[in-house]
């Protein structure tokens, strides 16, 4: 991935990351985990799957780019 793409990623994560706590600011325990009707989850369960999501993707990308030098010194 060119420096370009890697700075244009990082920054959509940041903005992303920083709207989601945006969004989550003042949000209080009682309301993470209030169980509304239906089949929606609670907000502090999407809020977790979120973040673990950002976490995993982050870190499959981090591999990625290892084994892509491991197996390709040049590139």
């Amino acid at each position: 991935m060119s420096n370009k793409a890697t700075a244009l990623l990082r920054e959509q994560f940041k903005q992303g990351h920083e709207f989601l706590e945006g969004t989550m600011q003042g949000v209080t325990s009682e309301m993470a985990h209030w169980p509304p009707p239906g089949k929606a989850q609670a907000l502090g369960a999407n809020y977790a799957h979120v973040l673990i999501s950002e976490d995993f993707l982050v870190i499959w990308s981090i591999e990625r780019g290892r084994a892509s030098t491991r197996f390709n010194p040049g590139g």
